[in-house]
Order: structure tokens, then C-alpha cells, then sequence
């Protein structure tokens, strides 16, 4: 009991707990790709968007607002196998990325492919490093597949990835993007980096 009003004091003094309720977020991970897009400028920059790992829907709702705020026409894709809450502006598909039928359905919705992809895609640890190295190398390989056949040219791929792997992951994506960079932001509570891809 007490380690819960511990967590509890903690949630409700976290910062960005308190901005991701003021801006109405679904979850405090909206702050995660607000920060990096306001550093790298991901959202001005790029055309359509598609998002990978979407539920509950607090990137999509980051995505939609800065779409929103730019006066931009340009299309939001959202896929995940999880159901998720609906967004203003946000097309969603449930689905796995790797199957044909999702890759159809987002196609269809894509048909210029997009110029930003973002994922919040990350395999829970096992606690064994060999294990949680195969599970990441497999993400990180749909999302090449995923980006070889959505991503435009120029366009930016957002990844996260554990700490631990970020070395081995930058230098994976370095042999396909120009520019990787890694990122551990300050509202991450957990062992995760972003990869910021770009110049592919």
C-alpha cells in the first residue's frame, strides 16, 4: 500500500503527467514526441505522417493538434493491433504493419506515401539480453520494410529502441538513413531511446 501512494505522490508531482492533462493528452507519452518534434521540427517539415504503435492515441492526438495549428491538408495514418479511441484528423487502422491486408488498408490511405514515420513500437523485456536483442532486430526490421515501401525520399523515421541497443540499432539504420540520431528525452521514465532518421 505504500509503495502505491508512493507512485502516486510521484505520478501526480511529475511535470509532465501535469502537461499531458492541461493539453488534454491521453498519456503523459505525448510529451515524448511533442519534445522531439519541437528539437527536430518532424512535423513542419515532412508531408504525411504515418504512426506505428498508435493506442491509446496520445501521438496521434500530438500529430492532429500540430497539423491542426500549421493549417496543414496533409494526411495522418494511424496503425496498431490494439483497438484506439478516435482522433480528429487521424485515420486509424488496426492491424499488424507486417501483414498484407493492414499494408493494403494503409496503402489505400497513403497512396504518396508518407514523409514522416514514426513508431512507438518496442518489444517487452524478457529480462534475458539475447532474447531482447532478437525481439528489437525484429521490430527494427519491419520498420525498414515499412519505411522501403511507405517513406518518401527525404523523408524521417522516428524509432524507439532500448538503451542498451542504441549503439548497435543507430549504427543498423545508419547503413540505410544519411543522419541518425539519438535521443534519450528527460520525460522518459524507462530504458528507451528514440532513433531520428533522416536523409534516407
Amino acid at each position: 500500500m505504500g509503495a502505491t501512494r508512493e507512485w502516486y505522490a510521484r505520478h501526480v508531482g511529475d511535470a509532465f503527467v501535469r502537461t499531458s492533462i492541461a493539453w488534454g493528452y491521453r498519456a503523459r507519452a505525448a510529451c515524448k514526441l511533442r519534445l522531439l518534434d519541437d528539437k527536430y521540427r518532424l512535423l513542419a517539415r515532412h508531408g504525411d505522417v504515418l504512426e506505428l504503435g498508435s493506442s491509446p492515441g496520445c501521438w496521434s492526438q500530438h500529430i492532429s493538434y500540430a497539423m491542426r495549428l500549421a493549417g496543414s491538408a496533409e494526411r495522418a495514418v494511424a496503425v496498431d493491433t490494439r483497438p484506439m479511441g478516435r482522433v480528429c484528423g487521424v485515420s486509424f487502422v488496426q492491424g499488424d504493419i507486417t501483414t498484407p491486408e493492414t499494408l493494403a488498408a494503409v496503402s489505400a490511405r497513403l497512396p504518396r506515401g508518407a514523409g514522416l514515420i514514426v513508431s512507438d513500437i518496442c518489444p517487452a523485456s524478457a529480462g534475458v539480453p539475447a532474447l531482447d536483442g532478437d525481439a528489437t532486430d525484429r521490430v527494427a526490421c519491419a520498420l525498414l520494410l515499412v519505411a522501403r515501401r511507405f517513406l518518401v525520399c527525404g523523408g524521417a523515421l522516428v524509432h524507439k529502441t532500448f538503451l542498451w541497443r542504441a549503439e548497435h540499432m543507430a549504427c543498423a539504420m545508419g547503413r540505410h538513413f544519411a543522419r541518425v540520431a539519438v535521443d534519450r528525452l528527460a520525460v522518459s521514465r524507462s530504458e528507451e531511446v528514440f532513433l531520428v532518421c533522416g536523409g534516407g
